[in-house]
């Protein structure tokens, strides 16, 4: 049975999960989508009512409590608030279904509190926002510490004399701390809660043109790009050829690899120039000053070598492969709404507004049916 109201009420969403992957690196959908992604807790409040939750092995016989919130979720009346909630968004779609049994809710009733802040010029982050506005409940300074613990899988240790077999990587389970993951909950709770006053004191720019705008952000992120996996695939084998060969040659010449920035600092400036330091800038100010010349002297050759395998445009290709969604070849989520002080997007992950294009009409036209091999040897042919 739907959740009945006489208005449309707000639902505030949160929820801490477990992933083999880093979110930081792939984006909220290929990390929402992987097999070893599940829901930890979720905390849940109506309007500015205390937050409830639901954690992971929560006995079958308590739940009945949370009913009206699962029915509020498929209430096509109801707006779901959540902070950077394209995160909500994406573990909704993945993840609803196989650990609730719900359904996930239309994209265009989700509403996200960071975006408000965004729209207000204000910190995106919960925790610097919370700090501004003041007089909201507080984000839990505790919960990188907790989440640390079970949000991620614990790295390997190598061997010692006390333990001389090391400790393989491993998953610390809710059931193994009690009491610390107890405050995960509660910290998920006081998200919520913080989000809840985030709403309240930004509520003027909770405004239909920009909640439209956030909706239709929404479903691009949320239909993605399409990428072509075994074209990607073969271009990052032929970067890594290329750069093994470079760097090989690099060796030659300057007896060091060309990731060590402070050996070749000082190496540059041992053989005749001075640099205060490699940035990407000073090396192109450099290069362009030493463009025309015939015999060009170690440091510009070395110089060369370094930024030709330096591209930022080429590193896409890697971020493509770790971004696309485990069960299709779509990268999603890369636009962030009103990312920007006077409102335009923003890009993240792959950046595809950022890409490297062809400045002669003979090159191949790039665009997303074909976004692989012909783009690595375009970037590749740059050089």
């Amino acid at each position: 049975m739907l959740f009945r109201s006489s208005r449309p009420r707000h639902l505030h969403l949160d929820f801490e999960t477990f992933s083999k992957v880093d979110l930081g690196d792939v984006g909220a959908y290929r990390y929402a989508f992987d097999p070893s992604t599940e829901i930890l807790c979720a905390a849940m409040a109506f309007d500015d009512d205390e937050p409830l939750d639901w954690w992971h092995g929560m006995p079958q016989g308590t739940t009945h409590r949370l009913n009206p919130y699962w029915d509020a979720l498929e209430n096509p009346k109801v707006l779901i608030y959540a902070h950077n909630a394209m995160f909500e968004m994406a573990i909704c779609q993945a993840l609803l279904w196989k650990t609730w049994g719900i359904k996930c809710p239309e994209l265009r009733r989700f509403r996200c509190t960071m975006s408000l802040a965004r729209r207000a010029g204000l910190p995106a982050k919960l925790e610097k926002l919370a700090e501004v506005l003041g007089d909201i409940p507080q984000k839990d300074k505790r919960g990188s510490t907790l989440l640390r613990k079970f949000a991620v899988m614990q790295s390997a240790k190598k061997p010692t004399k006390k333990n001389p077999d090391g400790v393989p990587a491993r998953r610390i389970m809710p059931s193994d701390d009690p009491e610390a993951f107890a405050q995960l909950v509660e910290y998920c709770r006081q998200d919520v809660r913080a989000e809840q006053g985030v709403l309240r004191k930004l509520s003027f720019f909770d405004e239909p043109i920009n909640n439209a705008n956030y909706s239709l952000d929404a479903v691009i992120n949320a239909r993605g790009v399409p990428v072509n996996l075994g074209a990607l695939r073969n271009a990052q084998r032929l970067v890594e050829e290329e750069t093994e060969l470079v760097g090989g040659k690099f060796r030659e010449l300057t007896g060091i690899a060309f990731t060590q920035r402070d050996e070749l600092l000082r190496w540059v400036n041992r053989n005749g120039h001075t640099f205060d330091n490699l940035q990407a800038e000073t090396v192109d100010t450099f290069l362009e000053q030493h463009e025309g010349d015939d015999k060009p002297d170690e440091v510009v050759q070395a110089l060369r070598m370094k930024q030709s395998v330096a591209y930022v445009s080429i590193k896409k290709i890697r971020t493509m492969l770790d971004c696309a969604g485990p069960h299709d070849n779509r990268v999603r989520g890369m636009l962030n709404h009103h990312g920007t002080g006077p409102g335009r997007w923003t890009a993240s992950l792959v950046q595809f507004q950022n890409m490297k294009r062809p400045t002669d009409r003979k090159s191949t036209r790039l665009n997303s049916s074909h976004l692989g091999i012909s783009y690595a040897v375009f970037c590749l042919k740059k050089k």
